[in-house]
């Protein structure tokens, strides 16, 4: 599921304010998640 997100983060250019957004907070979501299991 979040494995597409990366890929999109590469092209935040591309994208308008709200997908940054987004795209900003699953991957702070994710190193979360990485950090607790870690």
């Amino acid at each position: 599921m979040g494995h597409t997100v990366p890929k999109n983060c590469a092209k935040l250019g591309q994208y308008d304010r709200m997908q940054k957004k987004k795209c900003f907070f699953i991957l702070i979501k994710e190193l979360s998640m990485a950090n607790e299991s870690g």
